[in-house]
């Protein structure tokens, strides 16, 4: 069978491969592991319901849970559930980005990160999520959430200003309506 797995940053000679999806694998333990993926059988995550399908994903996905990030970056302290999440991050300190756009030359360091970033070029044109509160038009969903937060912020800080100036008011005219007593009325 061939490998459906031709990327070259997946071991080319590995001796053991999927008989069901051809992914390869350097060691048998990998393989076995891997196939019960194909079994259905799913891991329930007892506090969200999400589903995976080895029992180790569940076992990194409930430290989240836990707030148990025992893998921490040596350069920003941001910490990790896992090992693999910690090492992906190194690559984000690193100089090389070998990833780069032919639109913009911005640059990468992972290719998904490219692809996400073209997907804007592709999108430019034709926006389509429009904020309600100024009308400026976003190329992604995610983008417009994001522009609605500094909306809520400033009427949040609008709010709290007008609150302020109230307390004031209602403390000047307490203080001017305020009669003294003089000590013959006692």
């Amino acid at each position: 069978m061939k490998s459906v797995y031709n990327c070259c940053c997946l071991l080319q000679d590995a001796p053991f491969v999927c008989h069901l999806c051809g992914k390869p694998f350097k060691w048998k333990a990998n393989l076995n592991l891997h196939i019960k993926v194909h079994s259905g059988e799913r891991f329930k995550c007892e506090c969200c319901e999400r589903e995976f399908s080895r029992p180790g994903d569940l076992v990194r996905h409930r430290r989240g849970h836990e707030g148990v990030r025992p893998h921490t970056c040596t350069v920003c302290s941001k910490s990790y559930t896992d090992r693999a999440a910690l090492n992906k991050h190194m690559k984000s300190h690193a100089e090389h980005r070998p990833f780069v756009c032919d639109i913009c030359n911005k640059s990468f360091h992972f290719q998904w990160y490219l692809n996400t970033h073209k997907k804007m070029h592709e999108s430019q044109s034709n926006r389509k999520f429009v904020c309600s509160t100024c009308g400026k038009e976003f190329p992604k969903r995610v983008s417009l959430i994001g522009h609605e937060k500094f909306h809520l912020t400033e009427q949040r800080n609008q709010i709290s200003e007008v609150a302020t100036e109230a307390a004031l008011v209602l403390q000047d005219s307490t203080e001017a309506s305020a009669v003294p007593i003089e000590s013959s009325d006692i």
